[in-house]
């Protein structure tokens, strides 16, 4: 009967675990694009502070919006208990058949309740140089900071003590109420069971600040007129981030992706009103390279959790992390020449699967699982400029200070993660 309780905590851990291995990719960064470069011999400083929300929830592989923590707030009956176990139904059809209470009924019950939650921070610094008047190259240097929020608690309702005192010593139940006495299911138990027992730390929330995956960048604006501008932007991202997953910590992830990824994108800039109105757009697609990742899989596929005290079980392996394309397009309304700007924007995501291959005879295939799906969004932004003064000589250096709200409307096998940023650029 424990066992069998046990057995299903596991199992729901198996679904959570698609919650964290989404979280490698949380918080992307979301923002209307245009086809601006810097002039030759100007350089451009930023500094971006971004930061989540809660983050407790995920598009599912049905597109529903979803509890990370859904799996693991239930309850185990003694009919779920029953039906691993049939005589335990006897147990309590017989029970049930004693007396109009339903004492069978309401003999046992395991009721588990659990919080997660993620917030993350960003601290970018980006610095930007135009090399032609067409071209400009740049680097952009992130820092991560996560928090992790856990607690898990097992409440249990068990009646047998005081049925078996209500009912005396009977011989064709009092077995199988002394189990029930005798089981002591509780928080301690599962963390020991488990966790402890296969080589993991109890859950428990932890806080780290991470260097990010550094990327290099260059612009080339190939077309240029009074209304229509065209471009090409290249990204180049290195596996620089600092933290790695703690496999004895279920609840750990990766803060980058942990390979080289190339990211190469068009985008157009039309104006509609001159000084007013102007609508932009941008694909991109990006390709990313195979790297290795160290894991721990169970030898069978019907275990939830790999043994870590099992060598065999914890292999470096292959990764091939799936392609992605995303593309935005949305209006900039300008007032005061570029003095205050509001935007709009319309943001999609379509990632490929990944694929994971190893020289043992482990569950590669559940590492695979929810890693393909797609997200749709908008972003708002407000933007206040001093470039437009500065020209004119009547500010004291060029810059811009923009706010941005991103809101996630749909998606599949993606976190939820509505954030907000503040973008400062200065111009020298």
């Amino acid at each position: 009967m424990t066992q069998f309780v046990i057995y299903q905590v596991k199992r729901v851990l198996l679904k959570v675990a698609t919650f964290w291995a989404l979280m490698a990719l949380s918080m992307p960064v979301h923002a209307i694009v245009t086809t601006d470069v810097l002039p030759k011999g100007v350089r451009a400083g930023a500094f971006v502070w971004g930061r989540s929300g809660n983050v407790n929830s995920s598009y599912d592989n049905s597109g529903e919006l979803i509890s990370v923590a859904q799996p693991l707030n239930r309850s185990v009956t003694l009919d779920d208990l029953a039906s691993a176990e049939p005589q335990l139904g006897v147990l309590e059809n017989i029970l049930n058949g004693m007396s109009a209470e339903q004492l069978g009924s309401n003999l046992f019950m395991s009721n588990f309740y659990s919080n997660i939650n993620v917030m993350e921070q960003r601290f970018v610094t980006g610095l930007l140089w135009g090399v032609t008047d067409r071209v400009s190259l740049g680097m952009i240097v992130p820092i991560v900071n996560r928090a992790t929020r856990v607690s898990f608690e097992a409440q249990t309702v068990n009646n047998a003590q005081a049925i078996k005192e209500r009912l005396g010593n009977l011989p064709v139940v009092g077995e199988g109420l002394q189990e029930f006495m005798d089981a002591g299911i509780n928080t301690d138990l599962f963390v020991e069971e488990v966790f402890i027992k296969n080589g993991y730390q109890a859950p428990k929330s932890q806080e780290f600040t991470s260097l990010g995956d550094i990327e290099l960048e260059t612009r080339y604006r190939y077309y240029q007129s009074e209304r229509l501008n065209m471009a090409v932007r290249g990204t180049v991202k290195l596996p620089t981030a600092s933290h790695k997953a703690d496999l004895t910590n279920v609840t750990d992830q990766d803060v980058g992706e942990g390979v080289v990824s190339l990211k190469l994108g068009a985008i157009q800039s039309f104006t509609i009103l001159p000084y007013k109105l102007s609508f932009h757009g941008g694909i991109f697609g990006t390709y990313r390279m195979p790297g290795d990742k160290t894991v721990a899989l169970p030898r069978d596929s019907n275990e939830p959790l790999a043994d870590l005290n099992d060598p065999y079980q914890i292999e470096t392996v292959r990764k091939y992390l799936g392609p992605s394309m995303n593309a935005d397009v949305g209006l900039m309304l300008d007032f005061w020449k570029g003095g205050v700007s509001l935007m709009g924007s319309y943001q999609y995501i379509l990632r490929g699967e990944n694929r994971y291959v190893g020289n043992r005879n482990l569950d590669y295939g559940r590492l695979e699982e929810g890693s393909g799906g797609y997200e749709h969004g908008m972003e708002f932004s407000f933007e206040l400029s001093s470039v437009p003064l500065f020209l004119d000589n009547k500010a004291l250096a060029p810059a811009k200070l923009t706010f941005s709200w991103y809101q996630p409307l749909a998606g599949k096998n993606v976190i939820y993660a509505p954030y907000g940023r503040v973008d400062v650029v200065l111009l020298f």
